[in-house]
């Protein structure tokens, strides 16, 4: 088959790409098109010649038949799966790696929650007052000395005669001191004086002071014992005293009373409180 130029001769192709390299030196266009089709006129009457041409911008003149053809022939079918090859020789062992970084130490968990607070023991039982010790012997009284009797005054002197106003006249002289006079008999021995000996009690209450919350604690004397004093022991820097006074109770008799405050933050533990009396026989 052969492709005739334009200019004039025949050039014979071998087959279609040939003919693509032809055409595109003859005519600068899109061959093939941009959906990959070539198009070409067949001249049925002059020998079968073939000439390809930029369609649609270029026509088939008469005589000429109009063909066209994709530049990609349609996909083969899928061809057999190949045999699976024999396995190849297992590989020489790699080389150990260099040891890798230390990683950043991690932070510091945070710290667990407090636990809570053990339940506060019973107080302990009262100890017994011990003996009162015995009075000691009181010593003999020495003897008084007699009063001696109060001697007479000295004689007065006369009063000198008024002056006239003016000068101040000379003070008269002093009388005589009298004698000083015997010493009187030695009184009677006094009476013994009291037992000068004192009982003391100490007496505890504890109580529990809930955050943001105020709580009284009272530690009571014994029956017939009366307070003289008092005072408290706080369980926390939080706690705050706000009244530290003695108290009477009808039923319970005296002690001393305390009232605390907890100003620690909401969700923190109670803080214990303690109430102290002094106290000594007596109603």
């Amino acid at each position: 088959m052969g492709v005739r130029n334009r200019r004039g001769g025949l050039v014979a192709l071998g087959g279609a790409a040939a003919a693509v390299a032809l055409a595109a030196g003859v005519v600068a266009a899109s061959i093939p098109s941009s959906s990959g089709v070539i198009y070409a006129c067949y001249d049925k009457w002059g020998g079968g010649d073939l000439r390809v041409i930029n369609y649609p911008t270029q026509k088939c003149e008469k005589g000429e038949t109009l063909l066209s053809w994709n530049q990609v022939g349609p996909t083969g079918p899928t061809g057999a799966t190949g045999a699976t090859g024999a396995t190849g020789a297992t590989g020489a062992t790699g080389a150990t790696g260099a040891k890798g970084a230390t990683g950043a130490t991690g932070s510091t968990g945070a710290t667990g929650a407090q636990g809570p607070t053990g339940a506060t023991g019973a107080s302990g039982a009262l100890g017994a007052t011990g003996p009162t010790g015995s009075t000691g012997a009181t010593g003999a009284q020495g003897p008084t000395g007699a009063t001696g009797a109060t001697g007479a005054s000295g004689a007065l002197g006369p009063t000198g005669p008024t002056g006239a106003t003016g000068a101040l006249g000379p003070t008269g002289p002093t009388g005589y001191t009298g004698s000083t006079g015997a010493t009187g008999a030695t009184g009677p021995t006094g009476p013994s004086g009291a037992s000068s000996v004192l009982a003391v009690v100490y007496a505890y209450a504890d109580n529990q002071v809930p955050a943001g919350e105020t709580r009284d604690a009272t530690a009571y004397c014994p029956a017939n014992w009366q307070v003289v004093g008092g005072g408290f022991w706080l369980g926390g820097p939080d706690l705050r005293i706000e009244v530290s006074e003695p108290w009477t109770d009808a039923s319970l008799g005296q002690g001393w009373q305390i009232t605390a405050y907890n100003g620690a933050g909401a969700g923190t533990n109670s803080v214990k409180e303690t109430a102290q009396a002094l106290c000594v026989p007596g109603s």
